[in-house]
């Protein structure tokens, strides 16, 4: 009950405030949180170690601190989609590559869209709609009933059909039989269902999910991503669709296009290292920078 009613103050001062104002907030709180939550500091300071490993460690600090704030920031902006109207959509969101939406869509069978806990991904649940596509989203069940009908709510007022993971296969297969956009976040693995790939250099286990759907229903998988820029403005960019290869059997057919998502993340992971929201250890037996242990 506590964390709803967090939530909702933040949520209150979000829409009270300018954004600016907000943000400004959002960066002292955040600044709060990284001091008093030595172990998701560490987890991030770890991960970043690994992405940035050519860099001393002042430097992954910094990138650390940015985290916190960036993902303040990111909270912020979920609090606000209320006021979020086509023309802020507008005048603050630039779209690159949308023709590979429409690329994907023409199969008509449906198109499924991967991102990653990075950047602000909520975002695209307010987007897609606004662009002219029916919209799902799947999403984890919050065991804290308040907390979960509240990101319900939430994604279901920027336009979102949300899907919870619990019974997500039959609500996801009808989706894209029906041509419709699927979204999910797949850089880390919440359900079990997860193959081992390489990511960074190391041995990961990365969600399946994405894929499976992709072999079954022939659905193409088209990354997306959400960049916060220096200004506060947005870039939504689509990469070009992932399909399943047709010569393959089918556990190669999926592992090839984990794979295939696995390095797009990377890529975008390596070139914005301060927006990716990693607050778990991805790599706990591979430790390098035992100072980010204390």
């Amino acid at each position: 009950m506590l964390i709803y009613l967090l939530y909702k103050i933040g949520q209150f001062l979000a829409l009270m405030t300018p954004r600016n104002i907000g943000y400004k907030v959002a960066e002292i709180a955040s600044d709060i949180k990284r001091l008093l939550s030595p172990r998701d500091r560490r987890n991030v300071c770890d991960n970043l170690s690994v992405v940035l490993a050519d860099q001393p460690l002042s430097v992954v600090r910094k990138h650390v601190k940015q985290v916190f704030r960036n993902f303040g920031k990111y909270l912020v902006d979920f609090f606000r989609y209320p006021l979020m109207d086509n023309q802020f959509l507008q005048e603050n969101v630039t779209v690159v590559n949308r023709h590979f939406i429409d690329q994907a869509a023409e199969g008509a069978k449906g198109v499924i869209i991967v991102s990653a806990h990075f950047g602000n991904w909520e975002l695209g649940a307010a987007l897609m709609p606004y662009l002219g596509y029916t919209f799902n989203a799947i999403v984890l069940y919050n065991r804290n009933r308040y907390v979960n009908n509240f990101f319900v709510r939430q994604r279901q007022n920027m336009g979102a059909n949300v899907i919870l993971v619990g019974n997500a296969i039959k609500k996801s297969v009808q989706a894209l039989k029906n041509n419709q956009i699927l979204a999910l976040v797949a850089d880390w693995d919440f359900t079990g269902h997860a193959i081992e790939v390489s990511f960074f250099g190391r041995k990961t286990r990365m969600p399946k999910g994405p894929a499976i759907l992709s072999v079954i229903t022939g659905a193409p998988i088209v990354p997306g991503f959400v960049i916060r820029q220096k200004d506060d403005t947005f870039t939504l960019i689509f990469e070009k669709p992932l399909t399943p290869s047709r010569s393959l059997k089918q556990p190669q057919r999926i592992r090839e296009l984990v794979e295939g998502y696995s390095l797009i993340f990377e890529n975008y992971i390596r070139r914005y290292p301060d927006q990716w929201y990693a607050f778990r250890s991805y790599w706990r037996k591979q430790r390098e920078h035992a100072i980010c242990r204390k």
